[in-house]
């Protein structure tokens, strides 16, 4: 599918086929929830070598015999009052401090044994948008599109975790003379729902966190020991359940969904 069909297909989330239903989505490092991802990830920040994985997925409530693509939103609350230099990772931004230094892919991982791909090797993208929120300066937002081509669709099972991106993020400039500043501080991220899309949009399924299987903190993950970041849901609940590792301040995130 060409960037314009999967533009369409971003689209058609915005209308009135989406439907919500009782799923939940999933984000750990390293692995898919179900295959012993972790929710912490610490790093010495003492290397520009080296890259860190993160994985989401998600289980649906419901059937699909049509699923034709998915959108992401996560948000990425930093320890600061504004955002680092070293969370500079725009690609479409040659300017930032770490450019290009995160990149998403289809490919699930290696060892993944309780999750599968939903796209079935078929997947086109992800597309990824990198907004930073000018309202709350220390949160940036991602969006994630995926797709299939036409007469490709896939079937969802109910229960079944699916693996749906992975997120790299490198560790390029993290010290020496254009080292960029900011990669000690703690961080939380929160995957605050994916749709599948359909063929049929009538079909298209909404999912949040911690809606039906699982808790509110499997769709969280932390970087240094994370902070706190409150976020709309059925639970209100903040981030991390991790022992943060530095003294931190954290503001409160409002306004999660726009």
């Amino acid at each position: 599918m060409t960037r314009r069909g999967l533009l369409f297909l971003s689209l058609t989330l915005l209308g009135p086929g989406s439907v919500a239903h009782a799923g939940s989505v999933k984000l750990r490092w390293d692995q898919c929830w179900g295959d012993g991802g972790v929710m912490n990830r610490n790093f010495a920040c003492d290397t520009n070598v080296g890259s860190n994985a993160l994985v989401g997925s998600f289980v649906s409530p419901v059937a699909r015999s049509d699923a034709a693509g998915m959108q992401g939103v996560l948000d990425i609350a930093v320890a600061t009052s504004q955002l680092p230099a070293w969370w500079h990772v725009e690609s479409s931004a040659p300017a930032a401090c770490r450019y290009q230094a995160l990149t998403g892919s289809l490919a699930i991982p290696e060892a993944a044994a309780n999750c599968e791909d939903w796209a079935q090797g078929h997947g086109l993208g992800p597309f990824v948008t990198y907004e930073i929120d000018l309202a709350t300066l220390y949160r940036v937002r991602l969006r994630l599109e995926t797709s299939v081509p036409f007469g490709l669709e896939t079937e969802i099972v109910p229960g079944r975790e699916y693996f749906a991106f992975r997120l790299t993020l490198n560790n390029l400039r993290t010290v020496g003379g254009s080292s960029c500043s900011g990669c000690a501080f703690g961080a939380c991220l929160a995957l605050n729902g994916i749709t599948v899309v359909c063929a049929d949009r009538g079909n298209n399924v909404s999912l949040h966190p911690g809606i039906g299987t699982g808790s509110v903190d499997d769709g969280l993950a932390t970087w240094q020991g994370g902070g706190s970041i409150t976020r709309p849901g059925p639970s209100y609940t903040d981030c991390p359940r991790a022992t943060p590792v530095r003294n931190s301040t954290w503001g409160t995130v409002k306004a999660l969904y726009r």
